[in-house]
């Protein structure tokens, strides 16, 4: 079992412009800690990891609402460059598609990709997949409160219950 206790918080202010009507592009700098209670989930061996990112994304959105999108794409591609404790590359293909279904109720398509340190382990070796489903509940004052289970062949499968948008905030996450 992979269980853990995690202690994290991260600082990324960024500016951005449009570019048209549905392009954008942003740069941004980041700066992430994180500590663990068990001992190889972090990068460094005190069970502490310090990060400084720098990057920028470009993006193309074509949804018919920001906050409850029924159709549409909204498409980025971020790449960040990641030194400290660890030093890597990272680069994140955001691709969905929204689809309307039932009344009320829409279909999201998702994929995200991978992170590498040295060219060599950029490849189809280290892509690792699985599949999900997730409810997603608009409430007033939070945003909006998901549900998710999850599965993949390296770990099972997995419940999240969290708050936001989780596209956005999981490409976020180092792991």
């Amino acid at each position: 079992m992979n269980v853990f206790n995690e202690d994290s918080w991260e600082f990324t202010p960024g500016v951005g412009t449009w570019l048209g009507r549905h392009g954008r592009l942003r740069g941004f700098f980041s700066l992430f800690q994180m500590q663990s209670d068990v001992d190889g989930k972090t990068l460094d061996p005190d069970n502490e990891d310090k990060l400084f990112r720098l990057g920028f994304s470009a993006g193309y959105d074509t949804r018919d609402s920001w906050r409850d999108p029924r159709t549409g794409w909204k498409n980025e591609i971020e790449i960040i460059r990641s030194a400290g404790d660890g030093s890597f590359w990272t680069v994140n293909l955001d691709l969905r598609r929204y689809l309307p279904t039932f009344e009320r109720q829409h279909l999201m398509l998702s994929n995200l990709l991978i992170a590498w340190s040295e060219s060599h382990d950029f490849g189809w070796k280290r892509y690792r997949a699985g599949l999900g489903a997730g409810l997603r509940l608009l409430v007033p004052g939070s945003e909006q409160v998901r549900l998710d289970l999850g599965w993949s062949p390296e770990g099972g499968f997995l419940f999240h219950f969290g708050s936001g948008t989780k596209p956005a905030a999981q490409r976020q996450r180092l792991r």
